[in-house]
């Protein structure tokens, strides 16, 4: 391709080439990026997977396409569009796009957990695959008991069948798209001992509710990677299902929104030099990390969980779990 050709229907024409690659699109608000690593660790141990096209190797099984406002894919036929969430209620515009591409894709994945139902009146392709939490999704995962590693239980199947796996991974939030990535990989006839592998091979990015072993035995779960309050209620909850002695939240700048239940924290540390003394005795603020630290090393105790949404120096002693 010239320096200026022109790019349009570029996709139509490599998928002409190349007739029996399947696309996947990934739309949705939030979650793309953990469907995506889902997706390519599950269906990646069979199929050959990429992130796009590369015309200068040899075609994929698989190609993965994730959809943003600049990239809507007029110029395919998706064999599958997943989508992951749609932010909230008044998102019109932003639903319309993805269940646009979704009604012409030829079998579309739909989380039901994360998609408000007054964006169901967009959807109008028949051939749905849901996922979720419970039923009635048509995938969803058994758990049988929730450890500080992850969770370990079963993946159920609209016919009832169940593959027992172990998922490296904690928050709900990060357990659907592997749900998602199993429903594909189910589609694709992947046998279950390759999805159990797949399953299996995926741990935590850096600062993405990745737990390692502090002192005294403790347990630090680095959620430092996003700092938002809507992430910072998701990793809550995700330490909330723990069968834990103590939970301490770690964060800088604090956010009143963020709903605290006090029967399940027993302390939140401020990292804020800006900010006043709080009255209420579990929140309690200091102006250096040496401060914080100190105090820290004071409440820290066996299998006690230190949520860190403020990246600290390393106070993790082993990264293995």
């Amino acid at each position: 391709m010239g320096l200026f050709s022109n790019p349009k229907r570029h996709l139509e024409k490599y998928f002409a080439r190349n007739p029996d690659v399947k696309t996947i699109v990934i739309a949705g608000s939030l979650g793309r990026t953990s469907a995506i690593r889902a997706l390519g660790h599950v269906l990646g141990q069979v199929r050959t997977v990429t992130m796009g096209v590369n015309r200068e190797v040899e075609a994929p099984d698989i190609v993965l396409l994730d959809f943003n406002s600049a990239t809507n894919f007029p110029d395919i036929i998706p064999d599958f569009t997943v989508i992951t969430s749609v932010s909230g209620a008044g998102q019109t515009s932003e639903a319309e796009s993805y269940f646009g591409l979704a009604n012409r894709s030829r079998q579309v994945l739909i989380n039901r957990e994360d998609i408000p139902a007054e964006y169901s009146q967009y959807l109008t392709n028949p051939n749905i695959i849901t996922y979720g939490d419970e039923l009635p999704a048509n995938f969803y995962f058994e758990e049988l008991e929730t450890e500080l590693h992850g969770y370990t239980g079963n993946f159920v199947n609209p016919e009832g069948q169940r593959i027992h796996a172990r998922v490296n991974l904690l928050g709900e939030h990060n357990l659907r798209p592997v749900i998602m990535a199993v429903a594909v990989a189910h589609a694709f006839k992947i046998p279950p001992e390759k999805i159990i592998a797949g399953v299996e091979s995926l741990r935590p990015l850096p600062g993405n509710l990745a737990p390692g072993r502090g002192i005294n035995d403790s347990v630090i779960i680095d959620d430092s990677a996003d700092t938002s309050s809507a992430s910072a209620q998701l990793a809550l909850r995700a330490i909330y299902e723990l069968d834990v002695p103590s939970r301490i939240l770690i964060t800088g700048k604090f956010d009143p929104q963020i709903a605290i239940d006090k029967d399940l924290v027993s302390e939140v540390l401020i990292l804020d030099p800006e900010a006043e003394p709080q009255p209420d005795p579990i929140f309690k603020v200091f102006a250096t990390e040496l401060d914080l630290l100190d105090y820290l090393a004071t409440r820290l105790e066996p299998d006690g969980v230190v949520l860190l949404k403020y990246p600290l120096p390393d106070i993790t002693v082993s990264k293995s779990f």
